[in-house]
């Protein structure tokens, strides 16, 4: 008899939850909408730092034709990326959240799926590209680097990539959730 009074209790809480009014959810609506803003411009900076020193890198670079390739598809897909990043923030940007309550549904659920499938696509693009980049680097490193730094780069990429595509592809798992559960709310 217990268990029933709890769940009479639950009940009746449930009924008591403040309804949020118009003013309260454009609010929501506005926090979340910076709050991705914020984390497309994050994601923006940091790859633009990147960017910055690939292209010193290459500048600077006494090598021949291969380093200089390797660095060239490294920069080309970091900048696709940036592309895609500022595609987004843009498109983020534009969508008004003042507008009739079914435009505006619509308008974002077009925006997270089309953010779904470009996730999908430009990251692992982007992400071979770069690992393309680097390999076509490495026969360079093994005749100018010491065999031990060589080595050390070997041992890294060997390590690393696994690390870094395991951390890649679990965001970008998360990320995709994230946009499934924001597109089933809106359906």
């Amino acid at each position: 008899m217990n268990d029933f009074n709890d769940i009479q209790s639950i009940w009746q809480k449930q009924d008591r939850q403040p309804q949020l009014n118009i003013e309260e959810l454009s609010e929501k609506v506005k926090s979340q909408k910076l709050q991705a803003l914020k984390k497309y411009l994050y994601t923006i900076v940091i790859l633009t730092i990147v960017c910055i020193g690939i292209l010193v890198l290459w500048w600077l670079t006494p090598w021949g034709n291969a380093v200089s390739i390797g660095l060239s598809i490294m920069f080309s897909a970091i900048l696709v990326r940036i592309g895609f990043e500022l595609y987004t923030y843009n498109r983020m940007k534009g969508i008004d959240i003042s507008a009739e309550s079914s435009q505006y549904q619509q308008k974002i659920k077009s925006f997270y799926r089309q953010r779904r499938i470009f996730v999908t696509v430009v990251t692992t693009a982007t992400v071979l590209l770069y690992i393309a980049g680097f390999m076509i680097m490495l026969p360079v490193f093994k005749t100018s680097l010491p065999q031990w730094f060589y080595i050390y780069i070997v041992v890294f990429l060997i390590i690393g990539i696994p690390v870094s595509a395991f951390l890649l592809i679990r965001h970008a798992r998360n990320e995709l959730e994230e946009l499934r559960q924001v597109i089933s709310l809106l359906d």
